[in-house]
């Protein structure tokens, strides 16, 4: 791809983010893989799906999509196309109700119970309906914040006892604990106040799940959050997958760039938070000014009021 082939729209977030930034890079393990049948776990606002449902079409394939809010783009996909189908569930209750797929793309609620808990519902589902049928995992969000930090959409839907401590503040690179700047989501999630340790992350959780069942590899590429894929090492069709991903798996190339993007993105958070800061700083004063001005005229219309009557002659008293 030539430079300007990537040339940004106008309407382009700051900070890309999307499943669909690996369109050639997933189409492509997915023509290696011979895939047919998916399930995308999380569509949000609906950019890759709309890709998803294009290939399922071309290729005689099905997508599920599940997702408890989707977009109304989403909705619409599944209604016009015979190919998509959309479950408005959260996942660990649409998961057990599934035929198994040849392909899942994690991408919902990324902190370690959530993935943990999908995980071991497709291996469930794979192993009981044949085990010589191996899925393919396509798993988002397992770099940097996520990977070693749990990020929590909806806390109150987890036990209580797999939720770290957490907070709706920001986190930054390098630093463990969260704070009042950095990423975040404005009160749409919550990160974990610490960062790492056990049963914390989305990686985490990736690693825990292969730990328990070998012969299965893992190669994650180091850029946009994080992008991992796993499969069996057996698979017929493992050799093609890995020719395709080992050149940019754990790229250095890519994490220096990566590492530079969230840095830069971060400093321009941090420049909306100094003008936000100003602006509120000039609102006070204004309203302070506007709060004096209002004080001076109505003492200035007392002087006023008491020059008028200083300069009215005094009536005489009817009286005498």
């Amino acid at each position: 791809m030539r430079f300007d082939d990537a040339r940004p729209r106008p309407d382009d977030p700051y900070l890309r983010y999307s499943l669909a930034e690996f369109r050639e890079l997933i189409f492509a393990v997915f023509d290696a893989a011979g895939v047919r049948t998916m399930v995308e776990i999380g569509a949000e606002g609906g950019a890759f799906t709309e890709e998803l449902v294009a290939w399922a079409e071309g290729h005689a394939g099905r997508l599920v999509s599940i997702d408890p809010s989707p977009s109304d783009l989403v909705r619409q996909l599944a209604a016009r196309s015979e190919a998509a189908v959309l479950l408005e569930q959260i996942s660990l209750e649409a998961l057990p109700g599934l035929e198994p797929a040849d392909a899942y793309l994690v991408d919902g609620d990324h902190n370690y119970f959530t993935v943990s808990s999908e995980l071991g519902l497709i291996a469930d589902a794979a192993a009981k309906a044949d085990p010589a049928v191996f899925p393919l995992l396509v798993l988002d969000d397992v770099g940097w914040p996520s990977g070693r930090r749990d990020q929590y959409y909806a806390p109150d839907r987890l036990p209580s006892e797999a939720v770290h401590p957490y907070d709706f503040g920001g986190v930054v690179p390098w630093s463990a604990e969260t704070g009042p700047r950095g990423f975040r989501g404005e009160g749409a999630f919550a990160f974990a106040r610490q960062e790492g340790g056990a049963r914390n992350g989305v990686l985490t959780a990736v690693e825990d799940f292969l730990a328990g069942h070998p012969g299965w590899d893992l190669l994650t590429l180091p850029c946009l959050f994080g992008l991992g894929f796993a499969f069996p090492s057996t698979a017929p069709w493992a050799g093609d997958v890995r020719r395709i991903l080992e050149p940019l798996a754990d790229n250095p190339l890519l994490a220096r760039l990566e590492s530079n993007r969230i840095l830069l993105y971060l400093r321009l958070l941090e420049e909306q938070d100094e003008l936000a800061e100003r602006r509120r700083r000039a609102a006070e004063r204004v309203a302070s000014l506007e709060a004096d001005i209002a004080d001076l005229q109505a003492e200035l219309a007392l002087v006023r009021e008491a020059l008028r009557e200083a300069r009215t002659p005094a009536q005489p008293d009817p009286a005498h």
